[in-house]
């Protein structure tokens, strides 16, 4: 017989080197841009990315005043030819979408659209990036907006930690500054010191235009002649970064908010992503704390019971970065847990890593370079990412060439050099004390439809065959969720969800994760308001392993005790984590407020209490009534043999038994009356929420829903143009919906300074009349289904979101294929179709208002 792992490797060399063979071409203009090509027709679309060469710690006299941030927001605001609202319309009129990043060392803007409106995109960016005006109107009124988001951030515990963490392993690098800055050297900046750095920074011999899907590379040169070529190369004054000395003892700093759970990191400083030892680093890193058979999750949280989460990561923006730990745990543990990581690393120099665990790590790692890039906007960012962060285009064949290298003791070598004790950094934020305050012609490759096959037990198998790239993705997928729990048991699914995916008759919960990580697969569960089950992903040589894997979970789960408190409690301390934020906290409010006495007025994680008295044979009870043969659906798409897959297929799930659903009396909702509600959460912002009755998944209706969320929600609406950028009332202003298959719950909602609240909530109120009395305006509508266009062309891209709408289509009653036709069912929809749909859903003194803000002083 052949070697299996002999065949596995060489199957992976072949595939890296296939994937690391893409065909960029990089030249230089004589202005000192820096170009990068990369020709790709599987979906019409390309992505067009500038990344400018500076940051955060480039800010030399203004370090800590966030100047790239706030340039970053003002180049949306207006240039020499385009007014502030422009540059978003356009490119969402042609049904693409723009943003914009700023990290501590480069600042990147990038756009996504169809491959025949290149031409726009390409001229647009050079206009947005090169020409803007930074008008001073609306500096003032961006300057609100980052105050609220600066609010956001001290009201987010992770970033809080992330905050501490750097300031503490950082005491002279510029990494210990936020990159958005503080508040009060934030305020101090004026339009005239933006403007000198915009002129300083912002020039094309320090920016690198990134080019990535269906545009050929004469259509490239054609554009660039007309543009990015015209602009001159500009003086580029060097910004000095000082650099980090040796650190020679142990740092801490422990932080108090208001909390339910201890969010805690550990750090050491680790060299550039160049160094040889980047790649044993990073295989460290995963073996330690990537993964459910990583150690630090199997001893800490399987074996120990000390944490709800923990990971391991190398953070590396190119120069220097940390080796960084994070967990979740309760917060009378987080000394035992400190104490706990710190003797998993120590055991690392008598408790060796093995050759396979390092295979693991290393397919691991290919897969992760699969799936960046997935879409075009992914291999466009993996080609920045080698040119500018690292400095060499051809980065990723010399990392998997040095990875090819590592071998365990590499792995104890880089942990005694770089984990000492007196090079920690630990940080922690506990719950505070009461004493305490606190067009180019292409080929288009359409994706392929679904086909199905039905079995004898009811249960459907829908496949679609997919080359592009080595991957299979399998989704189980099930109706459940709230209208299939009793009222005192909420959460369940979301619980047996999770466990479907641990212990089985033939695997322990830890060796199912170590068997998929060793493959660098993905196992992962789902939950919702409507279905659950989970989803596999894996390269095709390792099918047989998903394929039972998948058999396991459905016909032979083992829903043991220890497992099933541990799932619970970290279920439990999820929804404690939610409540920490404010705008999840407001969120799970406003349903219970909407829904009343429906079951989705509880988030599908349920709620503490009754998780807290819910048993394992609860879970076993609700298993026999959901996983039945009518309602099972498995969705496959990738890579696979359908004449070698569905035969296995078909055996697995003709073994489930038909079984009968519960009837269920879908519940119908109330009318609310247009009420406000009022609640308290101590914080720097206040979240405002306006939230209408509005139609389900099932409804024909469903499309004209679609397109009202569409326009409410990008960042060229009515709604946003006016809250934010007329008034700065908020940091974000949006809208959403909790969708299930007869109704659904619209809202919309904003972030905004506790004493604007009221404003925000007037503002909300007045979009609703806009809509209700038909001011929907035609361009309105004609971009909103532009864009509902591109991102169905968008998901087209991705294995596993084809697998999981086919999969929820067959659910919902829906034709499987249904959402190839979504660009014909978008153009019959008329406008005066969509402002009757939104006189019904935004109808007059109906609906459900809440505001959470911290109480008044005085109050």
């Amino acid at each position: 017989m052949p070697d299996t792992k002999s065949t596995r490797e060489s199957g992976r060399t072949q595939v890296l080197r296939d994937l690391l063979a893409w065909p960029v071409k990089r030249w230089v203009l004589p202005n000192g841009l820096t170009v990068l090509h990369l020709e790709d027709h599987s979906a019409d679309l390309v992505a067009i990315q500038a990344w400018v060469h500076t940051g955060s710690i480039h800010e030399g006299e203004w370090m800590g005043a966030g100047l790239s941030h706030f340039l970053e927001h003002m180049l949306f605001k207006g240039t020499e030819k385009r007014d502030c609202l422009s540059i978003a319309k356009e490119i969402q009129a042609a049904g693409g979408d723009i943003n914009a990043y700023t990290t501590f060392d480069r600042t990147v803007y990038h756009l996504e659209l169809p491959s025949e409106a290149f031409a726009l995109g390409i001229e647009l960016l050079r206009d947005q990036v090169l020409h803007s005006t930074l008008p001073p109107e609306e500096v003032a009124k961006e300057r609100g907006v980052i105050l609220r988001e600066i609010d956001m951030g001290l009201d987010d515990p992770d970033r809080r930690v992330a905050r501490s963490l750097f300031r503490t392993a950082f005491r002279h690098h510029p990494y210990r500054h936020p990159v958005i800055g503080y508040r009060e050297v934030f305020e101090q900046v004026q339009r005239d010191d933006l403007w000198k750095y915009y002129k300083e920074r912002y020039v094309p011999n320090n920016m690198t235009l990134i080019v990535s899907g269906a545009v050929s590379e004469a259509l490239l040169q054609h554009e660039l002649r007309q543009t990015w070529a015209l602009e001159q190369r500009k003086k580029l004054p060097p910004i000095p970064v000082p650099q980090e000395p040796i650190q020679l003892a142990p740092r801490q700093e422990e932080l108090q908010g208001d909390v339910n759970i201890c969010r805690g990191g550990i750090s050491f400083r680790v060299p550039s992503m160049r160094s040889t030892d980047a790649p044993a680093l990073d295989v460290l890193a995963a073996l330690l704390g990537q993964g459910r058979s990583s150690r630090l999750w199997r001893t800490l949280r399987d074996e120990q019971k000390l944490v709800h989460y923990i990971d391991a990561t190398v953070w590396n923006p190119g120069e220097a970065g940390l080796f960084w730990i994070s967990y979740y745990c309760e917060p009378s543990r987080h000394n035992e847990v400190q104490d706990a990581i710190l003797a998993v690393l120590g055991q690392i120099a008598y408790e060796p890593f093995t050759v396979d665990d390092v295979a693991k790590a290393r397919r691991g790692a290919l897969v992760n370079e699969i799936n960046a890039r997935k879409t075009m906007t992914g291999q466009a960012g993996r080609l920045g990412g080698a040119e500018v962060v690292v400095g060499d285009l051809d980065y990723p064949k010399t990392y998997f060439a040095r990875l090819d290298q590592v071998r365990p003791e590499d792995l104890q070598r880089v942990a005694e050099k770089y984990l000492q004790e007196q090079a920690r950094s630990s940080v922690s934020l506990v719950p505070e004390r009461e004493s305490t305050q606190a067009t180019a012609e292409h080929q288009k490759v359409q994706a392929p439809e679904f086909k199905e096959k039905k079995l004898s037990n009811g249960a459907r198998i829908l496949y679609q065959v997919d080359r592009k790239l080595p991957k299979v993705h399998l989704r189980y997928s099930a109706l459940g969720g709230p209208h299939f729990e009793n009222d005192d048991v909420r959460g369940i699914t979301a619980l047996l969800a999770n466990l479907l995916t641990k212990d089985t008759a033939h695997r322990t919960a830890a060796e199912v994760a170590s068997s998929i990580e060793q493959v660098g697969g993905a196992f992962a569960p789902f939950s919702g308001n409507n279905t659950f089950g989970f989803s596999l992903e894996v390269m095709p040589e390792d099918e047989e392993l998903a394929l039972s894997l998948l058999e396991d979970s459905l016909l032979r789960p083992d829903f043991k005790a220890h497992t099933f408190g541990l799932e619970r409690d970290a279920q439990i301390a999820e929804i404690q984590e939610e409540n920490d934020e404010v705008v999840d906290y407001g969120r799970r409010l406003l349903r219970r407020y909407f829904f009343g006495n429906h079951p989705f007025s509880i988030d599908p994680l349920g709620e503490v209490r009754h998780l807290q008295q819910m048993m394992v044979d609860q879970v076993r009870d609700l298993f026999k009534t959901l996983v039945i043969g009518g309602n099972t659906v498995v969705s496959v798409s990738g890579d696979f043999d359908e004449e070698e897959l569905l035969p296995r297929l078909e055996h697995i799930l003709e073994q489930i038994p038909q079984g009968k659903m519960p009837d269920r009396a879908p519940l119908e909702l109330g009318r609310q009356q247009g009420q406000w509600e009022h609640e308290t959460k101590q914080r720097e912002q206040a979240v405002v929420y306006r939230a209408f009755a509005d139609v389900g998944i099932q409804s024909g209706d469903m499309l004209l829903s679609d397109l009202l969320e569409e326009i409410c929600s990008d960042m060229s609406s009515q709604l946003f143009f006016r809250v934010r950028e007329q008034q700065s009332l908020a940091y974000f202003v949006s809208a959403s919906r909790v969708l299930g298959l007869r109704q659904a719950m619209f809202y919309f909602f904003a972030g905004t300074h506790p004493n604007t609240a009221a404003r925000v909530q007037r503002e909300l109120d007045f979009e609703a009349q806009r809509l209700r009395e038909g001011g929907i305006t035609d361009d309105e509508f004609q971009r909103a289904r532009r864009r509902l266009k591109v991102r169905r062309r968008a998901g087209l891209q991705r294995i596993g979101a084809r697998a999981a709408q086919a999969g929820l289509n067959a659910l919902y009653g829906k034709p499987i294929n249904d959402w190839l036709e979504q660009d014909a069912k978008l153009d019959a929809v008329t406008l005066d179709q969509l402002k009757a749909h939104a006189a019904k859903v935004f109808a007059e003194d109906s609906g459900v208002g809440l505001i959470v803000a911290p109480e008044r002083k005085g109050e």
